[in-house]
């Protein structure tokens, strides 16, 4: 079958980078020329084996294309350029709006040529069937992904990886946005979430199925977890951003005061990560012992990872963030399970991260409460762990043995693959 989806997203598919990874691992069924992609945001260099037709529109743009009706963003090349003004510009780093900025945004972007300035003849080249969009908390992209697929009478599918309707405290932009929602929600044909938990949430909430789906990825050959002669080595990877440096300080703490004296072996705790941290933060991550290590992407990543003895993730326990992370999955979770690794968990337990990894095995997801006997309980239980390389490697096989069974890139993107096709072909 002859197919063309538009994927339409704040960033395009990477190779490198959270969001565009987990797509261009969903899509891994489909053929480089069954895709083309719109998308908003600079962030890292699009993954060119996944596709190669691109049509990228910044801010920027948008503003200029008020004054300047006949030019709104530009089509890539269609094979990845070096060293241009453009991919430097790709590569810088984008910081999330706040309310005033998004309802400025919302404005810029309602009044600009995102169409007739160029992207209605990219389109009338691609002639896409049917539309993919990865919804976030951008009025405008909701907008936009609606109209195109009214414009073009072709079905919509929507995916969302983060929550900004049910859980977040309520503003006047939340209102704007849950309005918004319902018009994707009941125009789209087809609706994921990340995630089970987020996947039932979300239906309850809008009496619509959305089906789950998280970051999946190529399930390695199983390997022996080798228990560690001296020292533990726990290691966390990922972005630092909605809380997690001051949790994992939280948890530096927490082993220090309640499981380090009771431990047969040392353990180091480190944080691999491209944030970029205040003097202060640094300071105080060295003061508890915690190396910091500049982050890492492809190869040097996975070895860092093996190299490592356990995994840690985090979440905060802060009210603000903790909201904001409640039903998303973290896409580094499949990343982590699938090595044959032990992973640890630290924060409040009710969070999608956190029970993914209970799946597979809760003896180290640690609840990050105010509670002293419910601390040293759970350092206990800790304690023995790590103090068995028996548990330790029990807890890794049974981390590689969910993953395979619910990460497997193979068969949940060919699973993905007939579920777009079959949405065509009911429409058809």
């Amino acid at each position: 079958m002859k197919l063309k989806v538009l994927i339409i997203s704040h960033n395009s598919f990477s190779k490198t980078h959270n969001n565009g990874k987990t797509l261009s691992a969903i899509f891994s069924a489909f053929r480089p020329e069954e895709l083309c992609q719109l998308y908003f945001t600079t962030i890292g260099s699009p993954d060119y084996e996944r596709c190669r037709d691109y049509y990228f529109i910044s801010d920027k743009d948008a503003v200029k294309s008020i004054f300047r009706r006949n030019r709104c963003g530009c089509q890539l090349p269609k094979v990845p350029v070096r060293d241009t003004e453009f991919i430097k510009s790709v590569m810088r780093t984008n910081t999330r709006p706040g309310i005033i900025k998004k309802y400025i945004r919302t404005l810029i972007w309602n009044f600009s040529a995102w169409y007739r300035g160029g992207c209605k003849k990219w389109l009338e080249i691609q002639k896409p069937d049917a539309i993919f969009y990865v919804g976030g908390d951008g009025v405008f992209s909701h907008r936009i992904s609606v109209n195109l697929s009214e414009k073009l009478n072709i079905p919509l599918a929507t995916y969302f990886t983060d929550d900004y309707i049910i859980n977040p405290p309520s503003d006047c932009y939340k209102k704007l946005l849950q309005k918004t929602y319902k018009k994707t929600v009941t125009r789209s044909a087809m609706l994921f979430a990340i995630g089970r938990k987020m996947a039932d949430d979300y239906t309850a909430y809008y009496n619509k199925e959305f089906k789950p789906i998280m970051n999946i990825v190529d399930i390695p050959p199983k390997e022996e977890w080798k228990a560690p002669k001296e020292n533990i080595a726990i290691n966390y990877f990922g972005g630092l951003h909605l809380g997690r440096a001051a949790e994992i300080m939280r948890f530096a703490r927490f082993m220090r005061d309640k499981v380090k004296d009771s431990l047969k072996k040392s353990y180091t705790i480190g944080i691999f990560s491209f944030a970029a941290l205040s003097e202060e933060e640094l300071k105080e991550l060295k003061d508890l012992g915690i190396v910091f290590h500049q982050g890492l992407t492809g190869v040097e990543l996975t070895e860092a990872m093996r190299k490592s003895d356990i995994l840690l993730h985090v979440e905060s326990v802060k009210k603000e963030f903790h909201s904001l992370t409640k039903l998303s999955v973290s896409t580094k979770i499949p990343e982590y399970m699938c090595l044959t690794m032990p992973v640890m968990a630290f924060g409040p337990t009710d969070v999608a991260s956190f029970s993914v990894i209970a799946e597979a095995n809760p003896a180290m997801v640690i609840n990050d409460v105010e509670d002293s006997f419910m601390m040293d309980k759970q350092a206990d239980q800790i304690i023995k762990i790590l103090n068995s390389d028996i548990k330790l490697a029990s807890i890794a096989e049974a981390n590689y043995n969910y993953s395979k069974d619910h990460f497997d890139k193979r068969i949940v993107a060919e699973q993905f693959r007939n579920e777009v096709v079959s949405m065509i072909k009911n429409r058809q």
